[in-house]
């Protein structure tokens, strides 16, 4: 309800209040960051750091799961991937592997769901031979799967081999 500088001013203490948000690893800092992006009016702008790529993937992941129609589905599973694909790009300087491994958990899953079961085998496969990683167990099961899918799509006697 606040106009000209009040609103300015008002404006700019909420962003400023997100971005420290957003600096700080909490169960609040996605939505910090989706919020973030939206007022800006950001929404597609380039994924510039992990947190912020997790985030908006993370967003599509919950919004293709709840997808009333299956072309909404497969729009926010595309988004999904492109969000996952680049937090694997920026994980270089992030400390905790177990994130960026988690990050690239989802991404496998997310590449079995935009039909990429050959994607989905290779990444999910790399993660399960990583040693001491707690979802390895899950992530061969998921390469697993993959392979089954890979499986029923092929005719390919290499990918069958495989």
């Amino acid at each position: 309800t606040l106009e000209g500088a009040e609103a300015a001013k008002a404006r700019q203490e909420a962003t400023r209040l997100l971005t420290n948000i957003v600096e700080i690893r909490s169960d609040f800092q996605k939505e910090a960051i989706l919020v973030k992006r939206l007022s800006s009016g950001g929404g597609d702008a380039p994924l510039n750091t992990f947190d912020e790529a997790i985030a908006i993937g993370d967003g599509a992941v919950k919004l293709a799961s709840e997808a009333p129609t299956p072309a909404e589905a497969k729009s926010n599973w595309q988004e999904a991937e492109t969000a996952f694909n680049r937090a694997v790009e920026l994980s270089g300087d992030v400390k905790d592997k177990n994130r960026v491994l988690a990050a690239k958990f989802t991404l496998a899953y997310v590449q079995l769901m935009t039909g990429k079961p050959a994607a989905s085998y290779d990444t999910a496969l790399g993660i399960a031979k990583e040693p001491g990683y707690a979802k390895a167990p899950a992530s061969a099961a998921l390469a697993v799967n993959s392979a089954m899918a890979l499986y029923g799509q092929t005719k390919d006697k290499a990918a069958l081999d495989k």
